[in-house]
């Protein structure tokens, strides 16, 4: 199987050259619903499972491509983040009873690299950082990469600043798994982000 999908990428990638001078080519197709499954926040090297029925399925993100034929792929992305009474919204720990909250982003894809720039939803803000984080107008580059054995999933390396608790500069690393987009419906993060 993973010959199989090394031949398809290859020639993938022998066709994308040959049509364009540009041919950007992605690891994978974007478009639709991510579930986060596992994390490494503190960079430990081990992911841990989401291990509560209440988060599962909690934290999300959605991609939807805007870019043309002959751009650099790319297109906006809703970020949906189960919170509590108390605003937490950790996938370590948030009782996930309040709701979503939204944050959105605009990305370019190309090969294993996202760059993400956020911006603000309808009725949204950008955080206000402390001393030593990075600014949320700034541009994040994160990187991608296939898990071994799991369908469909995929390295998230980093995430943007907060999000899903994410700590720049620490290398915190995510497993996300495409799923069906109606668990992101019910989040209100669509109508947020104008997708």
């Amino acid at each position: 199987m993973r010959y199989l999908k090394s031949l398809l990428l290859a020639s993938s990638l022998v066709a994308a050259t040959g049509c364009s001078e540009e041919g950007y080519v992605t690891l994978f197709d974007e478009d639709g619903t991510w579930v986060l499954i596992a994390h490494d926040i503190d960079n430990t090297g081990t992911y841990t499972p989401i291990d509560s029925a209440t988060r599962e399925d909690k934290f999300l993100l959605f991609f939807t491509r805007t870019s043309g034929e002959e751009e650099i792929p790319g297109g906006k992305m809703a970020a949906a983040s189960c919170i509590d009474e108390n605003d937490n919204q950790s996938p370590v720990s948030s009782s996930c009873n309040r709701g979503f909250q939204c944050r959105c982003f605009n990305y370019t894809f190309n090969e294993a690299t996202f760059l993400m720039k956020e911006y603000v939803g309808e009725g949204g803000y950008l955080f206000t950082p402390e001393e030593g984080e990075p600014s949320p107008e700034e541009q994040v580059t994160v990187l991608v990469s296939e898990v071994e054995g799991k369908a469909f999933t995929y390295v998230f390396d980093p995430l943007p600043q907060r999000l899903f608790d994410s700590d720049i500069p620490t290398s915190s690393a995510y497993q996300f798994q495409q799923k069906a987009n109606s668990l992101f419906e019910g989040t209100g993060c669509l109508e947020t982000c104008g997708i």
